[in-house]
């Protein structure tokens, strides 16, 4: 099902240099696509993602532009229409943009509606945001600009584009996650960082969290938000202990774990139903 939405098609991925992104391509690339249109902001992470990509043959483009320039983002669909369209660029650290909730409505919010606008004016086919479980009763400015999001991608649903979003938690190993920083923390001595002893999350590899988001694509009829099974949650203290250990050291022995407290807009545990 997958292979019949890609295969031969043009497709563009916004925030393919990103964790999420970056997968995305790799992912898709597999189903032999006729062409594809890397898309991001950053020329670090656009240029890295292209390094060790195994084309398979196809063709290969990389844009770099701002999806808040909506002329921009309007004369790159224009220029190369796509037929698919996965759109996961986007501001995800919840308390950096609790202290500039500007950004998140400019990027998460707008950005979103020009890449919408953009592939209903040139005909795109299928469209698939990338959306969080911080957007279930959002607490946070993230959450509710990722919410907001998922509304302007439900309200679109003409000129024959099939448009859904998938939610996920947090992905393993992603830029800034709380595994990789995890291990900076026991590399430096400690001591590690917990928010609050109940804190818990949901994980999954970023390989899983993108093998589903292109089931979740190829499942769409229109307007739908999915949300992925993500397994029990994880307290966050007992994961801190536990990769303590996996170093070779002792927990408040070795490697102390400091309590620093809840930041703005984050919740203890992740809510998994509207």
């Amino acid at each position: 099902s997958v292979s019949s939405i890609l295969a031969g098609r043009k497709v563009l991925i916004t925030g393919a240099g990103g964790s999420i992104g970056s997968e995305i391509v790799r992912q898709v690339i597999a189903f032999d696509p006729s062409y594809v249109i890397l898309v991001d902001n950053d020329e670090t992470h656009l240029h890295e993602v292209t390094t060790d990509l195994d084309t398979r043959g196809c063709t290969v483009q990389t844009v770099l532009a701002d999806i808040r320039d909506r002329d921009r983002i309007f004369n790159v669909f224009s220029a190369h229409k796509p037929e698919v369209v996965f759109h996961a660029a986007a501001h995800k650290h919840v308390h950096l943009l609790e202290s500039d909730p500007g950004e998140a409505v400019l990027t998460n919010i707008l950005g979103t509606a020009n890449v919408a606008d953009a592939s209903c004016a040139s005909s795109v086919s299928r469209f698939v945001l990338i959306s969080t479980d911080k957007a279930i009763k959002p607490s946070s400015v993230m959450g509710a600009s990722k919410w907001f999001a998922e509304q302007i991608v439900r309200s679109v649903q003409w000129n024959g584009c099939t448009f859904c979003a998938v939610r996920f938690g947090n992905v393993l190993g992603s830029r800034g996650s709380v595994i990789p920083t995890f291990i900076k923390q026991i590399e430096r001595g400690g001591p590690v960082t917990v928010t609050d002893p109940s804190m818990a999350r949901y994980f999954m590899s970023v390989s899983e969290a993108v093998q589903l988001v292109l089931q979740a694509s190829a499942m769409a009829r229109g307007g739908e938000v999915f949300t992925l099974d993500m397994g029990d949650s994880v307290n966050i203290l007992a994961l801190a202990k536990k990769m303590i250990r996996m170093s070779g050291q002792m927990p408040d022995k070795d490697i102390p774990i400091e309590i620093v407290g809840t930041r703005p807009g984050e919740k203890l545990v992740e809510d998994i139903v509207d």
